[in-house]
């Protein structure tokens, strides 16, 4: 009878986050768990006879790629028929992209829908560097090979502006026609949204079908307890999606087996 909450406030990324002391005094960090492992959890939720409904809420952060394989496992809860209820005070493209995979999108009366684009900034550091007589030495080859160009220049090259233009117009094209598919609404009308509007009233997306419910997060709550038949006098019966990973881990089969080794970071000399 309960319901699983995920909240990902803190960075998703391929690889798992253990933060450190410093982040943690300071109340940061990341997601312990890898979007890989994340992910399987929330797939084995909607199988899970235990769990009743699962609840989206808090923030969403982490990379797209990470992200999307949460979304992805969300909407194989849908599909087993559990329900999937989001609810976000306000929320930007990448939060209503993923709060779509939910059968309901709750929204506070008072938020807002920050809808805008998206867009990648860059820093630059040549000139800087060329002021305190400091000199870059990099291999590199290939003119679209731009991870040293803030060292070296102090703005960014054409060929690096071609390749992140196409890139930021996947990316917004896909989260885009993604919302739309799960919204009942067109690409067409969400690009324009984003050049004329920017900013979008609760009341508004609600008009629109961006959402489907206005209210608090009490009220949502309550919502949860009426899903799952809870008495709304008593507490609603939850587990987050970390502790529910690691509580419904498989452990490692025996015999041969394939072993998936991840890397990220840079590519550098020496062992």
């Amino acid at each position: 009878g309960s319901v699983l909450t995920i909240d990902l406030s803190q960075p998703v990324t391929e690889l798992g986050t253990e933060p450190g002391i410093e982040s943690l005094l300071a109340g940061g960090g990341g997601m312990p768990l890898p979007a890989r492992e994340l992910a399987q959890a929330i797939e084995r939720a909607a199988e899970d006879d235990r769990i009743e409904a699962v609840l989206l809420h808090g923030g969403v952060t982490g990379s797209t790629a990470a992200l999307d394989a949460l979304r992805d496992a969300v909407m194989r809860v849908r599909k087993a028929d559990k329900p999937v209820v989001a609810y976000y005070g306000s929320l930007d493209e990448r939060t209503l992209w993923f709060a779509s995979a939910a059968d309901e999108i709750w929204m506070e009366p008072m938020g807002m829908v920050l809808i805008d684009g998206f867009s990648i900034e860059v820093p630059y550091f040549g000139d800087m560097l060329a002021k305190y007589g400091i000199e870059v030495q990099v291999t590199r080859v290939g003119k679209y090979k731009s991870a040293v160009e803030p060292f070296m220049r102090s703005s960014m090259s054409a060929e690096n502006r071609e390749q992140l233009s196409g890139m930021l117009t996947d990316i917004e094209a896909t989260i885009y026609s993604d919302i739309a598919k799960a919204r009942g609404t067109t690409l067409e009308e969400l690009q324009s949204a984003a050049k004329r509007d920017g900013l979008v009233t609760s009341s508004d997306a609600l008009a629109r079908k961006w959402v489907t419910k206005l209210g608090s997060f009490g009220e949502a709550l309550a919502h949860m307890k009426s899903l799952v038949g809870v008495d709304p006098d008593e507490a609603l019966p939850q587990v987050d999606l970390v502790r529910y990973a690691k509580l419904t881990r498989k452990k490692q089969p025996k015999g041969r087996v394939i072993e998936l080794v991840q890397a990220q970071g840079e590519i550098v000399d020496g062992s």
